[in-house]
């Protein structure tokens, strides 16, 4: 498996890299400064989510968006065949692959010592989306926690082709290789985490080029390198890779990163670029979303404030809206079509008007300029006023304790997979956020440091990343997520820009000399702190676990003999009384009858008093000990076979280190369960039956 999803990886990244570079050279003038398989890769992601907006809505047969995919990748090899003259691997190309290749091994490897942490985090149901859109004739339409069929689209988790990309990659590698009775999930975290760590790996190098021409020391380089790293050696980047949340920071610097470019260059035609980078970001989380639209708002309000008049600017501009422009359809539609459709005509009518505006003369420029100057303050001033009748009712529910100015400054990352850029939960936070801070001021203060692209994000932070307007942005765009907004300055490019700036008012070679050892000894003591958090003891493995499957072996030998059964049995699509947290992300074409969720949830309830959702539930979830008390009522272990029937359920999967009481005796759980059931399977650790009927 391992093999085969290196290779894998490697056709991808090759491929993305020969097309990017063939963007690069065609795009952008300092080539040597863009990432070639980051920009490669999401321009391939972006195409390909436009399939899937069609496919998915049109609700038409998955094997359309595995073609869709193989005819993506066979034009971006024609296309790079029918450019073949262009230097595709200079020496300091292959220099930054080398560099890339090393840090993607280092990363691997600790990714080998943590697990998914299926009990803490949304795992199972992003491997489920996965293995089950690899496996059916429709894309989405079903819960991936339970594998429960439905019929609506889900506009939220539906549409993130990050994840379809992976599923037709695996139905492929099943349809090629007659993979029926094996669960090929670790095809995909393997080949993600080799995508991820070594894209990451590349826009962090490549980010250091833009400060080559700023005087900094090879030394200072490098210190500059492990302080933005610091940021991105968390659990989730290291071990939750595979989830399109991690990914979408590394878009969020592309996307960054062409703007910078366009900047400096006043090239129109780059901005078509993003286009697909805003439809990548939104195929990698529904939050690149609102992100994308941010960006999008705020640079067009920066081509406002630099009096640009050229109309094929705003034409390619409003072009790059159209994924943003897609995604707001389908999410309006679900609730009123016909908002939806005014919302898309009133876009492209604004694409027309970009298009007729060439006809605008000089003043007739100045006039729109200047009002849309004012709406600008106008739109602020409106954000900042609602927000104060609104801050106090944010949110609505168990949420509502939120509410307020402070949900801007609150700890994040307990919540969500986020940073805490305010406040500390921990002494190597303080220091890390101290040092970023400084960075943040000294930035601001250089006025003519970056002065062209500071006014881009300052225009960011004025409309969006800032406390006074929060309660508008939270309460009617992003809701509860509003700090993954806050990727908009944190991600590679951003931080290593910002950190650049550092360096001008270090002055003094032996001094500039000292900084950077100082900043280079304290980013690694943080990197080495960080990796150790409130979510370490969810990622720590078992001995019996696996590195190339990120499960035990014992829980894969499992997946594997119930893959078999289901493929042979008479069930379209069984229902599992599983207590194995993880089985749905491995498996598809079934439905669970304890799910993930439930399993992570269940234990809230012992201090609510409330009584077991039903009695198979109460039997058959698994505690942590014996005797932990999880709902009003105490588990009935002789009424078992009642309750097995009472779930309907067709297969039961049972944990063997869990005992019941019987008189003076505690017993292996199994006892009870064979007495309704018949083993089919059973290892060291798990036994799985068929229920008898």
């Amino acid at each position: 498996m391992t093999l085969i999803s290196s290779c894998v990886a490697i056709i991808i990244l090759s491929i993305s890299y020969l097309f990017g570079t063939l963007v690069v050279n065609k795009f952008f003038s300092n080539n040597y400064q863009v990432p070639r398989t980051a920009m490669g890769f999401f321009l391939l992601l972006g195409v390909f989510q436009f399939f899937s907006f069609l496919i998915i809505y049109l609700k038409l047969d998955s094997v359309l968006l595995m073609i869709s995919l193989i005819a993506i990748f066979l034009m971006s090899i024609i296309l790079v065949i029918k450019n073949r003259r262009l230097e595709y691997f200079s020496k300091m190309e292959v220099q930054y692959l080398l560099f890339c290749i090393i840090f993607t091994l280092i990363l691997f490897a600790m990714m080998s010592l943590q697990t998914q942490g299926e009990k803490a985090f949304d795992s199972v149901h992003y491997t489920s989306m996965v293995i089950e859109n690899s496996a059916s004739s429709k894309i989405g339409g079903f819960s991936a926690f339970s594998g429960i069929i439905g019929n609506d689209i889900n506009v939220q988790y539906d549409y993130q082709s990050f994840y379809h990309f992976f599923s037709m990659i695996i139905k492929l590698v099943r349809n090629i290789f007659g993979f029926e009775n094996i669960s090929l999930t670790p095809i995909y975290l393997n080949v993600s985490a080799i995508m991820y760590f070594f894209i990451l790996s590349e826009l962090l190098f490549k980010s250091l080029t833009y400060l080559k021409n700023k005087n900094i020391s090879k030394l200072g380089l490098l210190s500059i390198f492990f302080w933005t790293l610091l940021f991105f050696m968390n659990y989730f980047n290291i071990s939750l890779n595979f989830f399109g949340n991690t990914w979408k920071t590394l878009v969020i610097a592309t996307i960054m990163l062409s703007i910078y470019q366009f900047i400096n260059s006043k090239d129109y035609k780059k901005i078509y670029i993003l286009t697909f980078l805003f439809s990548a970001l939104i195929a990698c989380s529904s939050s690149g979303f609102f992100i994308a639209a941010f960006i999008a708002i705020s640079f067009f309000f920066y081509l406002i404030f630099k009096n640009y008049k050229d109309y094929r600017t705003y034409f390619s501009f409003a072009v790059s809206c159209l994924p943003i422009a897609i995604f707001t359809f389908l999410y309006i539609e679900s609730i009123s079509m016909l908002v939806a459709t005014i919302i898309f005509t009133v876009y492209i009518i604004l694409i027309l008007f970009a298009l007729l505006s060439k006809k605008l003369n000089d003043k007739q420029w100045d006039i729109l300029l200047k009002l849309l100057k004012i709406s600008f303050y106008g739109i602020v001033l409106f954000f900042v006023i609602i927000s104060y009748f609104v801050s106090n009712t944010m949110f609505p529910g168990v949420d509502a304790h939120f509410s307020g100015y402070d949900f801007f400054f609150r700890i994040n990352s307990v919540g969500d997979m986020t940073l805490n850029y305010f406040q500390s939960i921990n002494f190597s936070e303080m220091i890390r956020n101290i040092i970023f801070w400084v960075m943040i001021l000294v930035f601001i203060a250089k006025i003519e440091y970056e002065r062209e692209y500071k006014l881009l994000l300052l225009l960011i932070v004025l409309l969006f990343l800032n406390p006074f307007v929060t309660p508008f942005v939270a309460k009617y765009m992003t809701y509860m997520v509003y700090s993954r907004s806050f990727e908009i300055i944190v991600n590679p490019f951003i931080l290593t820009i910002i950190a650049g700036s550092i360096f001008s008012v270090v002055v003094g070679k032996k001094i500039n000399y000292f900084f950077s050892i100082i900043l280079t000894l304290v980013s690694i003591y943080l990197i080495y702190q960080i990796t150790t958090n409130y979510y370490s003891t969810y990622l720590i493995p078992t001995s019996d676990y696996n590195s190339e499957y990120r499960i035990t072996n014992n829980e894969y030998e499992l997946y594997n003999e119930i893959i078999q059964e289901v493929n042979e049995s008479s069930f379209e699509r069984p229902k599992i009384l599983s207590q194995n947290i993880g089985l749905k992300g491995y498996i598809p074409r079934i439905e669970v009858l304890l799910d993930a969720n439930q399993y992570r949830s269940a234990p809230a309830y012992s201090d609510l008093n409330v009584d077991a959702p039903s009695e198979w539930m109460n039997i058959f979830y698994p505690r942590d000990f014996y005797g932990q008390k999880v709902w009003n009522e105490e588990p009935d272990f002789k009424n078992t076979c009642n309750a097995v029937y009472e779930s309907k359920a067709d297969y039961l999967v049972i944990d063997k280190a869990i005992t019941y009481q019987e008189d003076e005796l505690y017993l292996p759980f199994t006892f009870k369960v064979r007495e309704c059931s018949t083993k089919i399977f059973e290892n060291n650790d798990w036994a799985f039956y068929k229920v008898n009927k």
